[in-house]
């Protein structure tokens, strides 16, 4: 027999690493287009069930294939795990919040459920995984793919004429938008730091907030930026800016998490803590040695694609 069908289901119209892992399988993904986060609970709701439907459709569709259900919400894999047909093989891929952001910690009785019930989880890294009781459930580690991206060009216009500071938000909970402000005091535009993504925030002394915007700008941004800033304030997460950074091989200026340290150390990454005075100068000091951290990246390039090639044929096994 051939490699299995891969299904994705991700309850969200869009997600970077849902999108990476179906150009890496070569997969069919399902978004749900009506979902988005911060709807209000009755639109949520009405989400939650139109998206249900949708699933047990899809996956009572297949025959023999491989479904991942992406996690968040706990209720995309119990309606997977209900639906699908015999042959078929369930994974969850969990977002690192599901274990870690306080508001999902009324499901994780229930993710403990269906995940003890599965043939599989991913995760970007083991330590998110702790606490979960996956029983005999395997467990795999999977950066994302970055690499599997399609480049809609060739990256970056090379027009570039004063060095600036790329943050790129994601509006999640863990960000600390009020340290990159506190930094783009201490710079004062030497850098400038620019914030892409939905953050609803005016600009402020040394930073500037360009919005969300098309796939082909944002690449040209990260390309030409001399620094990428990868903040978070939890422990047990990866970063979606540092792969991308790394990818682009630009440096990254990352605050000191333990699984960002462990990932990245010595590989094109500045590290500091969470001060303002301590995240400038790790800022100051990886754009003097943008060059040599630039090369390094190749090392965390290699390690963000360790082991992926033996998950990709468990998947499609």
């Amino acid at each position: 027999m051939g490699p299995r069908d891969v299904l994705i289901i991700a309850w969200i119209r869009g997600n970077a690493r849902t999108e990476d892992l179906g150009s890496w399988l070569g997969a069919d993904v399902l978004f749900m287009p009506w979902a988005w986060p911060g709807l209000p609970l009755p639109r949520r709701l009405v989400s939650w069930l139109r998206s249900g439907v949708a699933t047990v459709r899809a996956v009572r569709r297949r025959r023999r294939a491989t479904i991942v259900v992406v996690e968040p919400p706990v209720f995309a894999p119990l309606c997977g795990w209900a639906a699908r047909r015999p042959g078929s093989r369930l994974f969850l891929d969990l977002h690192s919040g599901v274990l870690i952001a306080p508001n999902w910690a009324w499901a994780r009785p229930l993710l403990g459920f269906v995940a003890r019930r599965v043939d599989g989880v991913i995760a970007t890294n083991r330590e998110t995984l702790q606490g979960l009781d996956l029983a005999g459930t395997p467990s795999y580690v999977l950066h994302d793919p970055v690499w599997a991206r399609p480049r809609s060009g060739p990256g970056g216009k090379g027009t570039r004429t004063d060095p600036y500071v790329l943050f790129p938000a994601s509006d999640n909970p863990d960000e600390p938008l009020d340290l990159v402000e506190e930094v783009g005091r201490r710079l004062d535009g030497n850098p400038l730091i620019k914030v892409s993504g939905q953050v609803h925030r005016p600009d402020s002394a040394g930073v500037e907030y360009v919005g969300y915007l098309p796939r082909t700008d944002y690449e040209d941004l990260l390309a030409d930026a001399s620094v990428v800033l990868s903040l978070t304030e939890w422990e047990a997460t990866m970063q979606r800016s540092a792969y991308e950074a790394i990818e682009a091989a630009v440096p990254v200026v990352a605050l000191d998490r333990r699984v960002l340290r462990e990932t990245m150390d010595g590989g094109g990454a500045v590290f500091a803590s969470a001060e303002p005075g301590e995240v400038a100068r790790a800022i100051r000091y990886a754009l003097a040695h943008r060059d040599e951290l630039a090369r390094l990246t190749a090392r965390s390039r290699e390690r963000f694609r360790e082991g992926s090639e033996v998950v990709k044929q468990v998947l499609l096994g």
